[in-house]
């Protein structure tokens, strides 16, 4: 740089530069803020004259621990509320026993807030997806869905039951008018019934109500068992813990009440108690003690 090109004359020049900031550093040592100052002088020695600078810098780091800022999907979405995420959105499909629409977007992508736009915002299209619970797939966050349906072009749709089976997909920016065909290709292979696990839930949750009503804990715990093998939905998954936990506390205190029984030398009495639990609780940890209180006095009794 000379001095004429800084405007401050002929002559020799001289640059000076002056830097002060300031830094924060969280306890694991992750840069949380950064401030910088940095002038910079030049001046003509032979005039005196000189230009001043200054930049400015601050940099405001994302505190560590903190969850990341969650992408805007307006774009992609157009008129249909989407439920965003693939395990809330099935969870969601499956309690309403509903089908779900996936449809995979990436915030990377040119055509898939196009395709959102143009697609979500046709009425012809929203009437014929309302069978379906519309969910938002973040396809560059979640590479297992798109290798599990097959996803090889974005943006794609892909309609499933609410258990997650493949129904019908669109892959690609599909123009609008082949679009109107394929989704109604889709709404025609909609489920008309809940799926298998969702009527096999409800099921075995009026079972448990009625054995507990009833007083046939051993229906009351088979149902329970049904039920965690679904594991979902949530509500009943809760209810079946919260009986089978009542369940338990009432048959140990029964048992704590047979062994007091037992060693009191009442056997008799004990053995009616034993075994009136292990009919009543079978394959549970009561039934099961119970039934190895039997045995033992069995073999004593044998002897």
């Amino acid at each position: 740089m000379t001095p004429s090109s800084v405007g401050i004359g002929e002559g020799p020049a001289l640059a000076r530069f002056h830097a002060e900031g300031t830094m924060w550093v969280d306890l694991d040592g992750c840069l949380r803020e950064d401030a910088l100052d940095l002038k910079m002088r030049v001046e003509n020695t032979g005039t005196q004259a000189w230009m001043e600078w200054t930049f400015h810098r601050e940099v405001k780091a994302q505190p560590a621990g903190s969850a990341p800022a969650a992408k805007d999907w307006s774009k992609h979405t157009g008129n249909l509320k989407f439920v965003v995420g693939f395990e809330q959105g099935m969870a969601e499909a499956w309690e309403a026993g509903r089908p779900a629409m996936l449809f995979f977007t990436s915030s990377k992508d040119h055509w898939c807030p196009l395709f959102g736009t143009r697609t979500w915002k046709d009425k012809e299209v929203l009437e014929k997806v309302k069978p379906y619970l519309p969910v938002l797939v973040d396809a560059d966050e979640s590479p297992e869905l798109v290798k599990r349906y097959d996803v090889l072009l974005l943006p794609a749709v892909v309609w499933v039951d609410s258990d997650g089976h493949q129904i019908f997909v669109s892959a690609g920016d599909a123009q609008l008018e082949i679009f109107r065909m394929l989704v109604e290709t889709a709404r025609k292979r909609a489920p008309d019934e809940p799926s298998a696990s969702f009527v096999a839930v409800q099921k075995a949750a009026e079972a448990m109500r009625a054995g507990v009503k009833s007083g046939d804990l051993k229906a009351a715990l088979r149902a329970i068992h049904e039920i965690r093998q679904v594991n979902r939905p949530k509500a009943i998954v809760d209810e079946a813990a919260k009986v089978e936990a009542e369940i338990s506390k009432t048959g140990e205190a029964a048992l704590s009440k047979a062994k007091e029984l037992l060693q009191s030398g009442k056997k008799s009495e004990a053995k009616d108690a034993l075994q009136k639990l292990r009919t009543a609780y079978g394959d549970h940890p009561v039934g099961r003690e119970a039934w190895a209180l039997l045995r033992q006095i069995q073999e004593e009794e044998s002897k």
